[in-house]
């Protein structure tokens, strides 16, 4: 898994000193990153000659750092609990840079804020500034010696004295002593410069802090434990806090965990509400601790399919453990469903928000998978031309909690909507939307989503993401083909789909959208762009229906020669109320042909329908599923085809122990006999069988002669081996 860098450099500990987190920005980081920066991003190697300061490393440790260049980059972190720790402190790195020319460098303009949250990201308080100075122009690497240090709640702002290359007071050590003891802390940091001659680099985040023992160990330990959310790559565990003020989660593979917490040993601190499995402080063989805090719950990802997992839970008061557990186990789905999208609200309404690529939205399913939310996983991309679009508008993510309660208020239903960065992870089987971070929710009504709660929604900075409007709808002749790319494999999701609709034939007017069949079973390729299962009218300011069905598969074939089986499988329906199967001979106009009742459980159902076929002198027959929910709302969700091949003549064949038999027309009756001339069976035609399947499990092995006469008096006569 690309993705996967686990910020928690920490291993088992049980001297004073801690380092509680280490991030080094390696190519990737687990840390939300959104950046309006033309160049910002992951850096590796040195400035260049031309550079000030020249051939020097923009990284203090490791191969890459993050660099702000032109922009605004902000980072923030993940959830610590830092409550069992004393002399908290955090250390970060930074240079300056002037690119390309000897005559520029950070002004008093440019600067890095770091700023801290005790309630989990809601407040922040600046705390420590770095900024250029007032001559402006000044730039250092990372061998200034400059140490910017504040402590805790006190404020402080350093900028260099003068112009130029700066040692002494070019701040490259910045630091923020006797952070807060609390179980919610964040950080975040603010990077700005202004100029394409400006860079800062920013790297080797730590936060370090001393181990402090609780009182006794706690009375009452954790109880209830139960599973929910379990795909293939992932599961939620989640039980009952005891009266301590930790739980620690260990897990392994195959079998119980047989280790324990030893007192007074500090363990890695994952607070995100997620947890990688197989990193990290292990209690013993295999058996690795993914959580260590006081939330009662803990999505544990990176995991195997079809795999039983062995969950253990002890109660703490700062490291000194309940000596008993609480226990579990759970097994994971196979990954028969990939992340797809649903359909993409092409036409935004715009009536009182300002701008209509502000109201865009994605909808999308996480079939079998846990989605981990953070810039690095989700890669959704849309172009006007190109297939592939390399176009990306995903880039960018973070927690938008006001305009969550806004969708919310406009839903009317609670908490329809979840901010994804917040949460840290998408479930599997879950329903998620792809926003710009500016999406505007004034002009919708979002009740009829009411059943699909909860439904994540992922809010990108992305600076692709155009007010003006992104998608192309009424642009004629046809086809006029648009393209969207999902990638989903940075997150070890191997699925990536392609899909493509055409401008032409998006319906005008606000709320314009465009569907795609929720198969979700196999990957496609460039060459097989997924089409559109239908263009939704516009003219309305309410979004189109994503119904909850994950369809695994939709058949159809022959079981006579007129009749059609036709089998599809469902998981996990909710708000079902009707399958409607339809048949098209030209793939236009359909004609429904069954119905099924929609069971809406979350395991997996196979229904069986049958169609009467009307003529085999057609080449194709194409099928189409609907799903209907109970307030009337259709979607279609997977489509499928039959291929004939035209019965000019009876057709006989054997296969061991069945005859069958396939005729044009009806025949009056179809005689078996030996080879002297005794018969032995005789079948009398049915007005409504075109094939007929005979058992001869009873006939003894040797040559038969089988004589069909139809309805028109002509016998075909045939030999058959038993």
């Amino acid at each position: 898994m690309k993705y996967l860098k686990l910020i928690v450099a920490l291993l088992a500990f049980n001297s004073a000193s801690a380092q509680i987190v280490s991030e080094g920005f390696e190519n990737a980081s687990v840390f939300a990153v959104s950046s309006t920066g033309i160049l910002s991003g992951y850096l590796s190697g040195n400035s260049a000659a031309a550079d000030r300061p020249a051939t020097s490393p923009f990284a203090v440790a490791g191969t890459y750092a993050y660099g702000v260049n032109n922009g605004t980059t902000t980072i923030i972190s993940e959830i610590y609990d830092t409550r069992c720790y004393t002399s908290l402190a955090l250390t970060m790195r930074l240079a300056a840079f002037s690119l390309g020319v000897t005559t520029n460098g950070v002004d008093a303009t440019d600067n890095v804020i770091v700023s801290i949250s005790t309630d989990g990201g809601l407040t922040y308080a600046a705390i420590l500034t770095v900024q250029g100075p007032v001559a402006n122009n000044a730039y250092w690497a990372y061998t200034a010696t400059g140490v910017a240090t504040v402590a805790y709640p006190a404020t402080a702002t350093f900028a260099p004295a003068a112009t130029g290359s700066r040692t002494v007071d070019g701040y490259s050590t910045l630091s923020i002593t006797s952070l807060p003891a609390t179980a919610s802390l964040v950080v975040k940091i603010v990077a700005k410069n202004n100029a394409a001659t400006e860079l800062w680099t920013i790297d080797d985040f730590k936060i370090t802090g001393t181990v402090s023992m609780g009182g006794s160990a706690p009375a009452t330990g954790p109880s209830g434990i139960t599973f929910s959310q379990i795909g293939c790559n992932a599961f939620l565990v989640s039980w009952t806090n005891g009266n301590g003020s930790n739980d620690l989660v260990a897990v392994k593979s195959g079998s119980a965990v047989t280790g324990a917490p030893v007192n007074g040993t500090g363990y890695a601190v994952l607070n995100t509400g997620n947890a990688l499995f197989g990193q990290g402080n292990i209690l013993n063989a295999a058996e690795y601790v993914v959580y260590n805090s006081s939330g009662g719950s803990v999505l544990i990802y990176g995991l195997n399919a079809s795999t039983t997992y062995y969950i253990s839970i002890w109660e703490s008061n700062c490291y000194n453990y309940k000596a008993a557990g609480l226990t579990g186990n759970v097994t994971t789905t196979a990954c028969s469903l990939c992340p797809q999208m649903n359909s993409v609200l092409i036409d935004g309404c715009n009536v009182t928000c300002p701008n209509e690529g502000q109201t865009e939205m994605a909808f999308f399913n996480s079939g079998s998978y846990s989605i981990p939310v953070n810039t690095n996983t989700i890669k959704y991309y849309f172009d006007q031309v190109i297939n592939p679009p390399t176009q990306s508008y995903s880039e960018g993510i973070v927690s938008m909690p006001a305009t969550i309660t806004a969708m919310n208020t406009a839903g009317g239903c609670g908490s329809l909507f979840v901010d994804a960065s917040t949460l840290g992870y998408i479930p599997p089987a879950s329903t998620f939307l792809i926003l710009t971070s500016a999406f505007c929710a004034s002009d919708y009504n979002f009740a009829n989503l009411c059943g699909l709660a909860p439904i994540y929604v992922v809010f990108t900075t992305s600076q692709n993401w155009n007010t003006s409007g992104n998608y192309t709808n009424n642009s004629c002749p046809s086809p006029n083909n648009k393209y969207f790319f999902a990638d989903f494999s940075e997150a070890g999701i191997t699925c990536v789909h392609y899909y493509y609709y055409d401008a032409c034939l998006v319906l005008a007017g606000n709320g314009a959208y465009v569907t795609y069949p929720n198969t979700q079973t196999t990957n496609t390729t460039p060459a097989a762009t997924m089409p559109p299962s239908a263009y939704g009218a516009g003219g309305s300011c309410t979004p189109p229906i994503v119904l909850p069905i994950n369809l695994i598969s939709f058949t159809a074939k022959h079981t006579y020669a007129y009749e059609a089986e036709l089998n599809f499988v469902t998981a996990r329906e909710e708000n079902v109320k009707t399958f409607i199967i339809s048949k098209s001979y030209d793939s236009v106009s359909y004609t429904k042909v069954a119905e099924q009742k929609g069971r809406n459980q979350s395991t997996q159902f196979n229904y069986v329908a049958y169609d009467k076929i009307e003529s085999r002198e057609q080449a194709v027959i194409y099928y189409r599923l609907e799903e209907e929910d109970f307030n009337g709302a259709k979607k279609i969700v997977g489509n499928c085809l039959l291929e004939l091949k035209s019965v000019k003549e009876i057709l006989i064949t054997s296969s061991g122990d069945e005859l069958n038999v396939v005729t044009p027309l009806d025949i009056k009756y179809i005689e078996i006999y030996t080879a002297d001339g005794r018969v032995l069976n005789t079948i009398t035609g049915n007005e409504n069988y075109l094939q007929y399947k005979i058992d001869l499990t009873d006939y003894s092995k040797g040559f038969y002669i089988v004589s069909i006469t139809d309805v028109l008096g002509k016998t075909t006569v045939k030999k058959v081996i038993r």
